[in-house]
């Protein structure tokens, strides 16, 4: 995903990715099979995704809501969420499901440059 090598080589002092596979297996290497990403730096936690379709709101409420049972954001870091597909092509659900995630203070990303402008 190339992400994961973008923001490894932009930010990689004091940042770090997290690479997971379907069966849950951390990569300590970034790799182009890598199906989830999350990385941070001091300021941010970016989630990568692969299309608007495949973002799940609870991964972000996890991430922005003080409330939510599961919350890990401890250091109250930015959050920014990266999509590497096309946010014109996505329908409906995943269209409202990206307006909910913006309406949590989340930036939404779609391109390299989109990211490189965000990033601190």
């Amino acid at each position: 995903m190339k992400l994961s090598k973008h923001y490894y080589q932009e930010k990689s002092r004091g940042a770090f990715c997290y690479g997971f596979k379907t069966t849950n297996e951390i990569f300590h290497t970034l790799d182009d099979n890598i199906v989830e990403t999350l990385c941070s730096s001091n300021s941010q936690i970016i989630e990568v995704k692969k299309s608007a379709g495949a973002v799940k709101t609870d991964q972000i409420d996890r991430l922005v809501d003080t409330n939510n049972k599961e919350f890990f954001n401890y250091n109250k870091k930015d959050v920014v969420l990266y999509i590497d597909a096309p946010l014109e092509n996505a329908g409906r659900i995943a269209s409202e499901k990206i307006d909910y995630i913006r309406s949590k203070g989340v930036k939404v990303v779609n391109s390299l440059e989109e990211l490189r402008e965000v990033l601190k």
